[in-house]
C-alpha cells in the first residue's frame, strides 16, 4: 500500500511537470498575468483579481487535458465572446470620442447605445439579472449603471482575450497579416447585439435597408463557422452568407 502511494506521488509529479512545461499552459499562464496587470483591471478587489486569475488558470488547465484542445478552446472562445459582446457595444463611445476597439464604424456599429444605457438596462434580462442583487432600478443612479456595465465589460473582455491569445498555441490563426478571423468573429457579434438593444428601443436599425432582419441573423451565423471547426471561420461565414449581405448592402 506504502508503495503504491509512493508510486502514484510520483505519477501526480511527473504530470505536474509535463504539464508546466507545456506550451499552452505556458502561453495561458503569461496572459494571465499580463492581463491581471493592466491598469483598467485594477480597479477590482484582489479577492475578485484572485479568484478570476485561478478560474482562468484552471480553465488553461482543463484546455490542455481536452482530447480535442483546438475545439474545446474555440468553444469556450465563443462563449466568452457572445458574453463579451453585449457589453462591449454599451461601452463603445460615439464620435468624436477615440475608439481603442475599433469597432465603431463597421457594419451595424455606431457608438449610440452609450448615452442610453440606463435605459437599456431594466429591458434586457441579463442586466436585470446583473443589477438585481444590488438595487432596483429606481434606486440606482444612472453612473452606478454605467459603472456596473463597465466593470462587467472588462471582466467579460479578459476572459474573450485569453481564449483569443490561446489559439497562438494551437495553431488556430491565420498567419497572414490582417486576415485573422477574431476581429470580424467579434465585429458581427456585437453588431448582432447591437442591433437587438436597438430594436428594444424603438431605434431604427444600424444595417440600413429595408433587408435589416435578414442582415442581422446572417451576422447571428459567424459563431456558427466557428463552432463547426472551419479552418478559417471568416471565410466560411463570407461563403454562406456572403451573398446575402451583398444583396442587402445594394
Amino acid at each position: 500500500m506504502v508503495l503504491g502511494w509512493i508510486a502514484e506521488k510520483v505519477s501526480t509529479a511527473v504530470k505536474v511537470r509535463q504539464v508546466s512545461k507545456d506550451p499552452l499552459v505556458i502561453l495561458g499562464r503569461h496572459v494571465i498575468d499580463a492581463t491581471w496587470s493592466k491598469a483598467d483591471l485594477q480597479s477590482f478587489s484582489p479577492v475578485t483579481i484572485e479568484t478570476h486569475r485561478n478560474g482562468m488558470m484552471g480553465r488553461v488547465l482543463q484546455m490542455a487535458a481536452a482530447p480535442d484542445r483546438r475545439m474545446a478552446n474555440r468553444e469556450a472562445l465563443v462563449e466568452a465572446v457572445l458574453g463579451m459582446a453585449r457589453f462591449q457595444v454599451l461601452v463603445l463611445p460615439p464620435p468624436p470620442e477615440e475608439d481603442p476597439s475599433g469597432l465603431r464604424g463597421q457594419p451595424g456599429i455606431t457608438g449610440q447605445l452609450k448615452a442610453r444605457v440606463a435605459e437599456i438596462a431594466p429591458l434586457d434580462k441579463e442586466l436585470r439579472e446583473l443589477f438585481h442583487a444590488v438595487g432596483s432600478f429606481e434606486e440606482l443612479a444612472p453612473t452606478d449603471i454605467w459603472d456596473g456595465i463597465l466593470l462587467r465589460y472588462r471582466i467579460m473582455w479578459a476572459w474573450a482575450d485569453l481564449h483569443h491569445s490561446l489559439r497562438q498555441a494551437l495553431d488556430d490563426t491565420n498567419p497572414a497579416a490582417g486576415r485573422d478571423w477574431y476581429r470580424p468573429f467579434v465585429a458581427a457579434q456585437c453588431a448582432v447585439e447591437e442591433e437587438r438593444f436597438r430594436m428594444m428601443l424603438g431605434m431604427p436599425s444600424a444595417f440600413g435597408g429595408s433587408d435589416h432582419d435578414i442582415t442581422s441573423l446572417a451576422y447571428g451565423t459567424f459563431y456558427l463557422r466557428v463552432l463547426d471547426g472551419s479552418r478559417y471561420p471568416d471565410l466560411a461565414w463570407d461563403e454562406s452568407v456572403g451573398s446575402v449581405l451583398r444583396k442587402g448592402s445594394d
